[in-house]
């Protein structure tokens, strides 16, 4: 009889009775993964149900293990198990993982709806954004429903306030991306999240459900999440459900999301109909980020930049960020003042 030792991932675990490892017991010889699947699908079938799909082989959003081998390279489920081995199952938190090319960008975010850079900014410009916020936060009140986070700081119209994270909303990649995906576009929310101890995984949702579009309707928004902090499963990373950008409905209860882990200074890039949430935050220390979405040009943004950095602030920034916070004209003429460009009010 061989025993092995299968992990659970987060995700899963409302199907192991909240067990992080479950033992299994395989009397075929020799031990396989299948076996090992076989056995654990008796006492958690809903664990099993969503490793595998409906032809029985590994989803592409999870990724099993054999020690420290991914069981891709080890033979696939007919992979051997020894006795006392630990097989550990992963939801892909890299399955959108992208490096620094902009056509790499978007096929990850037409094939899963988002995208991971990591490692997007460089040391000091982290610094002086982990900085600004640290500022930031400590007079910013927790939020006022369950959706905003009892237990999660918001501190809205970042712009406004600091110029720390000018590179982050003016990052070239993203711009890239926005630029191919959206053409004309601006600056929606700008928001800094801090997630804190103790706080509740929030309401699934797609951002551009704000707006009275049919579905399905051309991508008329794009998110980042900006990691200040390393992101995690327990500190409250973004979770996301790949493939859902193209849905038309909520995705099933049972439905198994990933978490965008990804070390601080890295950020995820995912369009407006992906379905995603903020994470439950089950540590101790609060888990910070920044999100800008990028709007469309012919809809409403969620903050009004016109007064939240007003003209004289506004004159003082680079083109393109005057351009993103609403001094522009989205063709043929939306958004003049006096039958001119609104760049002109600001002396440029």
């Amino acid at each position: 009889m061989t025993t092995v030792a299968v992990r659970i991932p987060t995700a899963l675990r409302r199907f192991s009775d909240e067990h992080a490892t479950v033992r299994v017991e395989i009397a075929a010889t020799p031990p396989t993964l299948s076996g090992v699947l076989d056995a654990l699908a008796v006492t958690c079938p809903g664990v099993v149900d969503r490793v595998l799909d409906e032809q029985g082989r590994i989803r592409r959003h999870v990724n099993v293990f054999v020690g420290p081998d991914d069981v891709r390279v080890l033979g696939g489920l007919d992979a051997t198990v020894d006795d006392g081995a630990e097989v550990s199952i992963v939801p892909a938190v890299s399955g959108g993982a992208v490096d620094r090319s902009v056509d790499d960008l978007l096929d990850a975010l037409e094939r899963d709806g988002y995208a991971i850079v990591r490692g997007a900014l460089d040391e000091p410009t982290l610094a002086a954004a982990r900085g600004a916020i640290a500022e930031l936060l400590p007079p910013t009140p927790t939020g006022r429903n369950a959706f905003e986070g009892y237990r999660t700081q918001r501190v809205y119209s970042v712009l406004a306030k600091t110029r720390a994270l000018d590179p982050l909303v003016l990052h070239p990649l993203v711009l890239g991306a926005c630029d191919r995906v959206l053409a004309h576009y601006q600056v929606s929310a700008t928001v800094a999240i801090a997630i804190g101890p103790g706080e509740a995984a929030q309401l699934v949702h797609h951002d551009d459900a704000i707006y009275p579009l049919p579905s399905p309707h051309a991508d008329v928004l794009v998110s980042t999440m900006w990691a200040l902090d390393d992101f995690d499963a327990e500190n409250g990373a973004t979770v996301l459900y790949p493939g859902t950008h193209r849905a038309t409905e909520a995705p099933e209860e049972d439905a198994v999301p990933i978490y965008a882990e990804m070390p601080a200074g890295s950020v995820a890039v995912y369009l407006g109909t992906l379905w995603h949430g903020g994470g439950a935050n089950t540590t101790d220390r609060v888990r910070v980020g920044v999100t800008f979405e990028y709007l469309a040009g012919w809809l409403r943004q969620q903050e009004n930049h016109a007064l939240a950095v007003p003209p004289a602030v506004a004159a003082e920034l680079p083109p393109r960020l005057q351009e993103l916070l609403g001094y522009s004209v989205y063709p043929p003429f939306m958004g003049y003042v006096d039958g001119r460009d609104p760049k002109r009010l600001l002396g440029r």
